[in-house]
């Protein structure tokens, strides 16, 4: 996926540079969004789309053992033996760092590794954005549908359920669902209002 620009004032835009911007300020402070130990890297592109491409062999019994952890339940983050490689490429790169002797060639590395992670980060608030927007989107298409069939008793468990979802939404998320469930509650009849809510 790749990082698209939207319009001055759009909430995904504003959404997204607030968040990179709390990424560098962080980042210039020392803080913890930069590469993390515990964390899966995972892409075969940057945030730009580009991607190098490598190949290889390693033992069979090596890779019989790299199958069985990327299927196990235990790693969701692995679909397939070249995330766990991906993965591997860049923790070693921060394992091997301190041991290399010219400094340019570690800075140089430790330079590759925050842009990875500052990619990493941009990728994932952006596609946060993308499923934040279309929760919206899916129940005003779903409320939409049940008024049509006037089902209004599973239509007033839609409200409800909408409001659940938003509660753990950043703004302007959370209020634009709120906000689309209060201008539909007044369509339900009173006597699907079975438990008083609304």
């Amino acid at each position: 996926m790749t990082m698209t620009t939207t319009p001055a004032g759009n909430a995904s835009s504003t959404t997204i540079g607030q968040a990179i911007n709390a990424w560098a300020a962080a980042a210039a402070a020392g803080g913890g969004l930069g590469y993390d130990p515990t964390k899966f890297y995972c892409r075969a592109t940057d945030a730009r789309g580009h991607g190098e491409k490598i190949s290889g062999k390693i033992p069979p019994d090596l890779y019989a053992q790299i199958c069985a952890l990327v299927f196990s339940p235990d790693f969701p983050d692995y679909t397939m033996p070249m995330d766990f490689v991906r993965d591997a490429i860049v923790h070693q790169l921060q394992a091997r760092q301190s041991q290399i002797g010219d400094p340019a060639f570690r800075e140089a590395i430790d330079s590759a590794l925050r842009r990875l992670a500052f990619d990493e980060f941009s990728l994932r608030m952006a596609e946060d954005v993308d499923r934040w927007e279309k929760i919206e989107e899916r129940l005003r298409e779903a409320l939409t549908a049940l008024r049509g069939a006037k089902a209004w008793g599973q239509l007033y468990e839609y409200l409800k359920h909408g409001e659940e979802l938003a509660d753990p939404l950043p703004e302007p998320y959370r209020t634009g669902i709120l906000n689309l469930i209060e201008e539909w509650k007044p369509l339900v009849p009173e006597e699907f209002k079975v438990d008083g809510w609304g």
